[in-house]
């Protein structure tokens, strides 16, 4: 799920949001569960009476009835996701640009139209319970983001509150297929709407090459998985391959000036971060000096507010 991967060009992106705001669609109560609209409407998004006595009897367990909705410490809190006035969605599902998960900040504060973190994208009307729980690192039944069991999928869900479904034909994004009349804006008043279909957000989304890859027949999602099987499928920039693997002509003083780490990792396996060409915190990662920055130190850089060190 995560979701920091699903950005369209940041001025674009930015200036469409804030100038169709009127975009967000309405929540539609009549369609959830109450277990369904608990979770998408308060997990996280109080604070814990109980903690702040220093007594939650809920802290760390797992489960509806065994953990505890709400938050215990700042870091952990949630905005709902839908104005209880209105009943229209406050921020869309897709990751914010200029939210800091290690500073937790972001300049437009709680106003942001964008998801702030983990909690924010995987609790959104438009995410929650669209996909199954692999089970890894599960929060149980009942508090877990994702669907255990066919019964609690929320299919129709990404075409009624997704971003990429409601905003993506203002912006010009392609459909490719699975376009089906008469599914579109049941989460907008007055309904209506095109009918693209939630594989066009998918289509998307595939940034990164899937954690199989290049042993792609692996795969358990096959052709429905959201992360790229192939190079051409990576819709983010990517090095050349024999940069990638450490060929020795490809190592030039020209790469490591121009290239090394100012790409964002689009691997999706487990692999040595360190030796890695691309970046992957903001410890290591490089502007390109195409920008025109020269070699002096910038006096106002402070490197305790970088991220954490490789661990």
């Amino acid at each position: 799920v995560v979701a920091a991967e699903m950005v369209p060009p940041s001025a674009h992106w930015l200036a469409t949001a804030f100038s169709d705001v009127q975009l967000l669609p309405f929540w539609n109560a009549d369609q959830e569960s109450a277990d369904h609209s608990k979770a998408i409407l308060e997990f996280r998004v109080n604070r814990c009476p109980e903690f702040q006595k220093c007594a939650c009897a809920k802290r760390g367990g797992k489960g509806k009835d065994a953990q505890c909705f709400d938050y215990h410490f700042e870091s952990q809190r949630r905005r709902c996701p839908v104005d209880m006035t209105t009943g229209q969605l406050l921020y869309w599902d897709s990751a914010c640009q200029a939210w800091s998960s290690g500073m937790g900040f972001c300049p437009n504060g709680d106003a942001c139209l964008f998801a702030h973190g983990f909690e924010e994208v995987s609790y959104h009307p438009a995410k929650y319970k669209t996909r199954p729980c692999n089970g890894r690192d599960c929060r149980g039944e009942g508090a877990c983001c994702f669907a255990h069991g066919d019964a609690e999928l929320r299919r129709w869900a990404p075409e009624s509150y997704a971003y990429l479904s409601i905003v993506g034909p203002v912006l010009g994004l392609p459909c490719t297929g699975g376009c089906v009349p008469g599914m579109g804006g049941s989460g907008r008043r007055g309904g209506g709407g095109s009918g693209c279909h939630s594989s066009v957000a998918t289509q998307q989304l595939k940034h990164r090459l899937c954690a199989s890859f290049p042993h792609v027949s692996q795969c358990r999602r096959g052709a429905a998985c959201a992360f790229a099987h192939t190079r051409e499928e990576v819709t983010t920039p990517l090095l050349e391959r024999a940069e990638e693997d450490h060929a020795p002509a490809s190592l030039t003083e020209e790469f490591f000036t121009a290239r090394f780490k100012t790409l964002w990792c689009p691997i999706g396996a487990q692999h040595d971060w360190q030796s890695c060409v691309y970046a992957h915190t903001y410890q290591d990662a490089r502007r390109k000096p195409s920008i025109g920055y020269g070699p002096q130190p910038c006096p106002y850089w402070s490197k305790k507010d970088t991220r954490a060190a490789y661990s």
